[in-house]
């Protein structure tokens, strides 16, 4: 073999490195996602849209949340070459991406769902006592009363800006603060009718 190497020896001071691509906290998200059935579950729902690739859509946009949060576009453009995926799952297209935030949309409450009953059965959650809190956040904006806006309405905020329309988002959570479901109602929607929905 010394043959073959003969003349291309190089010092080692004379080598640098650019760097490869980070793996450990796209591994350990991806650990997580399949123990919470989430593979299983994108995968299955994926299959009813014709949309084979759902699961491996929805694990990069995740990942990318948990590890360094950025925008859809550069999430596909930049901080993908940057990382090792896992074995089997693809690197989507922006395409793929926008169609899966409107997925996630329509299967929200059955995904609320499976996190809930995966979450009791990994973590022995405590449901003894569960706690929920409103919040409301404000827009700058004009669409109040449009049909895509429907949620936006005058009411009374929390941030003291009621000149401008709002919605509001309860949270129920565990006494130990994890999430259990969540929802957005209109802004003019008081606090005591929120609890029933």
């Amino acid at each position: 073999m010394r043959v073959y190497a003969e003349g291309s020896w190089v010092e080692a001071g004379e080598l640098t490195g650019l760097g490869g691509p980070s793996f450990g906290a796209v591994a350990a998200a991806w650990s997580y996602f399949c123990r919470l059935g989430l593979e299983d579950h994108f995968s299955s729902l994926g299959a009813t849209r014709r949309s084979p690739s759902l699961a491996d859509t929805v694990f990069a946009m995740v990942a990318n949340r948990l590890v360094e949060p950025s925008s859809k576009r550069r999430t596909i453009l930049e901080w993908l070459g940057s990382v090792a995926l896992p074995a089997g799952v693809r690197a989507p297209s922006l395409d793929q991406c926008y169609r899966a935030i409107d997925a996630i949309a329509d299967a929200k409450e059955a995904t609320e769902a499976h996190l809930y009953e995966r979450l009791c059965d990994l973590t022995n959650l405590d449901l003894r006592l569960v706690c929920y809190d409103l919040t409301s956040s404000y827009f700058e904006t004009t669409g109040v009363g449009r049909p895509s806006f429907s949620s936006l309405a005058y009411g009374y905020s929390r941030d003291h800006r009621s000149d401008r329309p709002q919605i509001m988002i309860g949270l129920l959570v565990t006494s130990d603060g994890i999430p259990i479901a969540h929802h957005v109602f209109a802004g003019n929607t008081a606090d005591v009718a929120t609890l029933p929905a």
